[in-house]
């Protein structure tokens, strides 16, 4: 799962190295530079005269091993030379590197930034020469000069030429050693996890690899040693003062002349893209151009309606996944086929196996393959899937899918927090620092999070002490909903997160339609696990195939079209677009989801993660339910005799977080703005922007006071408390080098997890972008509409209902008061520029107003407890300073 994708895919996508602009450059797919460039080379060798001093080439390579292939390849004692022919000298090649090995924070398999590359003849140095992939200029030699004008290209290395040319094929030699040993990639400072704690490239300690060479690539791989003075705490290595890190480069031609046929990309379509700047198509859209990230997909038999492939896409699993595992994965490769043959091709997908004994590697940029690697940092069962094209026109070239296991982190007895890495993987042993990670990297957590809740379910639910008698149809659908989904991304699919709300909330169990047509409409959703509620049959936990949104999707990218140029298919793209708004093609991808700010500027609640149904406020308070369900059965069914308390503390941990979930999806509702992409003129009419229904969103702010803000909403046994320990083995090494109090505690707080969830709901709830959006919406609803006036003084009413009522204040709701006082301080003594006006004006009215009945509550109680008193006076005290210090910056 990427991000994409590497937006975490959750879904994780490939970030493009060249940021220098190349004039010049050659119609899509031509492989070969401008004149201008290949001149810029230098004379050839014909034109110079001899240098006696040179050594013959002979001479260099004797001894060498020879390695054929796109460039030949000469390996002797420790240097790598490779010979460059005359005519390659000006060609589009492209640099595909690959974390091979790494340590646990770092996933090995995880694609480094590729780059485009020309060798370039200067003098007696061969320049490997970074070319920009975002400008170009194909007809218009103005522009060409223009932009040559501009930006220079980035020279990444001058290579020596160590002998006299080939006498027959004129080619040179170059060592790759000083290129390729020393920091070409920055490996220390992606290696670095702060400023305090660097590591840096050990030259001396760097060394080759496997090489080998083939007539389409050449593959490289170096084992990089980086070392550190200042190391941090890293068990996964014997000496964290140095480790070693593997890097395969996969260099190969850039596809040129083979017919394929760059597609435009929708903003109504959720595919990746690779955009560039073409000066000569000014149009009302400007100079962007943007081509979907696809494979190359020809028919066999171009007259029939549903024909094989002339090449299918091939996937490889690789020899390291276990047997038990490989159907499932192999299975939801294959479902792709379904919407493929929909788009005219029979089976356009194949799954091999990799055999043993295989005489290749993952990295091979010719191979496809799903990995099966180790996760140290507790993210089992989670994947990525990234793809390599072409940035020129998008066609992809390479894609791996990497699964992290062991499954166990999955289960009951071994959840995230307790990971081998779990301390790295969340800032430092104890330290959860998920609220400041980017939302992506949260929900890769988030995703084992919720599988770990539903096998605690299951387990506490049924009765189970084992985690082996969990059904053995929940591993396997849930593995072949994963190989889906990221093999799903290695196709060109973005995420959506509206896809699982077109499923009625009373058909989540009906196994004949979610076996049919699947729990929502697209398996690159992030669903939760579909756990039954109480006295209904369990149906599907995972998604087991694709949905309408997938067919449709790859209808629009694969469908062959005939038409000469990608502009003349638009016709027939924009007709597959123009049903974006149907009900069952809804799609929200990760910038709607997600907030990339401090700031809630995620709009529409439907495209949300971990939720289901038409229904998500009905679903987010079926889940609240279940989990209190849960609750009363927690203490009888997760302690074992013999086995540890802390089991029962990890099941209460994960059980809470599903909880906290919930609540923060129905925030999403509050000032909720439900948009669409269609496009004007499209069928159905809908508008960008539609508010959220007033009454739906005061259900889900009803939800949130009676689930979360009721004084007795979370209240638990005493006895129960007692019994919520850490695990009582004491690792040394992965704890961090200076801890913090809390994190030395080994009972559980519960009011500090409240804190830190009360701080965050109300955060989220007079966010400025969520107050601005209430305040926009009384405008834009044609109905009645809920007003920020309304919205502020229900909230203030729930939160002090107390002081209202002249009751107790418990210790629980103490909290969130305080909270409270420190959220609206900060929202009248520092508003940000896009708080309302009338927000601050009606805050700083429910203050003075909340502080007259705080002083009537206390001249007219003189039986009030102590805690309630002091508290109050407190609370007293923040108001009239906050509203003192308002006043005073009032002032002219």
């Amino acid at each position: 799962m990427r991000r994409a994708s590497q937006i975490l895919t959750m879904g994780l996508s490939t970030v493009l190295l060249g940021h220098f602009l190349l004039a010049g450059l050659p119609a899509a797919g031509s492989g070969r530079a401008s004149a201008a460039a290949v001149k810029a080379a230098g004379p050839s060798d014909k034109e110079k005269a001899p240098d006696e001093s040179e050594k013959a080439f002979d001479d260099v390579i004797r001894s060498a091993r020879k390695l054929d292939g796109l460039f030949p390849v000469y390996r002797k004692d420790d240097k790598v030379y490779v010979e460059i022919l005359p005519e390659q000298f000006g060609r589009l090649y492209l640099m595909v590197p690959t974390l091979w090995t790494s340590v646990g924070f770092r996933s090995a398999g995880s694609y480094l930034p590729q780059s485009v590359f020309v060798w370039e003849k200067h003098d007696k140095k061969v320049l490997l020469t970074r070319k920009n992939t975002r400008f170009i200029a194909r007809k218009s030699a103005m522009y060409k000069r223009a932009l040559d004008s501009m930006v220079p290209d980035s020279i990444v290395h001058a290579f020596k030429i160590e002998s006299a040319p080939h006498p027959q094929r004129k080619s040179v030699l170059v060592s790759l050693d000083d290129c390729f040993l020393a920091d070409l990639l920055d490996l220390g400072k992606y290696f670095s996890p702060d400023k305090e704690h660097v590591y840096a490239l050990d030259r001396n300690r760097c060394v080759w690899g496997e090489i080998k060479a083939f007539p389409g690539n050449v593959e490289l791989e170096v084992r990089y040693t980086l070392a550190s003075s200042n190391p941090p705490t890293e068990p996964s290595v014997p000496d964290p003062r140095s480790f070693t890190a593997g890097v395969r480069y996969s260099l190969s031609a850039l596809p040129s002349d083979n017919g394929y046929r760059p597609r435009l990309a929708d903003d109504r379509i959720g595919y990746f893209f690779d955009k560039l700047h073409d000066f000569d198509r000014l149009d009302i859209e400007g100079t962007a151009v943007r081509y979907i990230k696809r494979w190359r997909l020809e028919k066999r038999d171009p007259s029939a309606a549903v024909s094989e492939p002339k090449e299918p896409i091939v996937f490889w699993l690789e020899n390291t996944v276990p047997p038990e595992y490989r159907a499932p994965l192999r299975e939801g490769v294959l479902l792709w086929n379904k919407a493929f043959e929909r788009a005219g091709f029979r089976n356009a997908v194949v799954v091999n196996q990799m055999p043993d004994d295989a005489g290749w590697d993952p990295a091979d940029i010719r191979y496809n393959v799903i990995r099966w690697l180790p996760s140290l940092a507790g993210a089992g069962g989670a994947a990525f899937g990234p793809s390599r094209s072409n940035p020129f026109t998008g066609q992809i070239l390479d894609a791996d899918v990497v699964i992290l296991a062991p499954m166990d982190f999955l289960l009951f007895d071994y959840p995230i927090m307790d990971a081998p890495l779990g301390s790295i993987a969340f800032g430092g042993a104890g330290r959860i620092v998920l609220p400041s990670s980017p939302p992506w990297v949260q929900d890769n957590y988030f995703a084992a999070l919720e599988r770990s809740s539903a096998i605690t379910e299951l387990m506490i639910a049924n009765g189970l002490s084992d985690p082996a008698d969990i059904p053995e149809s929940y591993t396997y659908d849930s593995l072949k909903w994963l190989a889906c989904h990221e093999v799903g991304h290695t196709l060109g699919l973005r995420h959506n997160f509206k896809g699982s709300t077109t499923i009625p909330l009373s058909e989540l169990q009906n196994t004949e339609l979610t076996g049919r047509e699947s729990i929502g409409n697209s398996i690159m959703e992030y669903p939760p696990v579909n756990v039954a509620p109480k006295g209904v049959a369990q149906g599907d936990y995972w998604q087991k195939t694709i949905g309408a949104w997938d067919y449709w999707t790859v209808e629009y990218g694969y469908v062959p079209i005939d038409a000469a140029t990608p502009e003349d298919e638009r016709p027939v793209l924009d007709g597959i677009a123009s049903r974006s708004s149907e009900p069952q093609l809804a799609y929200g991808p990760d910038e709607d989801a997600y907030d990339f700010t401090n700031n809630s500027t995620s709009l529409d609640p439907l495209c949300a993660t971990f939720d289901l149904s038409d229904d998500p406020v009905a679903f987010s308070a079926f889940e609240i339910q279940r989990v209190r369900d849960l609750w009363e059965k927690l203490d009888e069914r997760a302690l074992f005799p013999g086995r540890s308390y802390a089991l029962l503390r990890r099941a209460f941990e994960i059980t809470l977080y599903k909880y906290f979930g919930a609540e923060a999806r129905l925030v999403k509702w509050l000032g909720g703005v439900h948009h669409s992409r269609a496009h004007v003129g499209d069928p159905g009419g809908a508008l960008p922007f539609r508010p959220v229904d007033a009454a739906k969103q005061r259900q889900a702010l009803e939800l949130i006071k009676s689930t979360l803000f009721k004084p007795d909403a979370l209240q638990f046994p005493a006895v129960f408390l007692q019994k919520l320990q850490k695990e009582r083995f004491w690792d040394g090494d992965n704890m961090s080098p200076d801890p913090t109090a809390e994190e030395l505690r080994i009972d559980f707080s519960l009011d500090s997890q409240l804190k830190s969830f009360y701080k965050q709901i109300l955060g989220s709830l007079y966010d400025p972008f969520r107050l601005q959006r209430i305040q926009d919406n009384e405008s834009r609803t044609e109905g009645e509409p809920l007003t920020l006036v309304a919205y502020l003084d229900d909230l203030h009413a729930c939160v002090w209902q107390d002081v209202k009522d002249m009751k107790a204040v418990g210790n629980h709701r103490a909290m969130l008061q305080k909270e409270y006082l420190g959220r609206v301080s900060s929202l009248l003594l520092k508003p940000s520029p896009s708080m309302p006006g009338l927000a601050v004006s009606i805050c700083r009215r429910q203050l003075k107003d909340l502080d007259k009945s705080i002083r009537a509550f206390l001249r007219g109680e003189a039986g009030l407890d102590v805690a309630t008193g002091a508290h109050l006076e407190d609370c007293s005290d923040i108001i009239n300073e906050t509203l003192k210090a308002v006043a005073t910056k009032s002032l002219p």
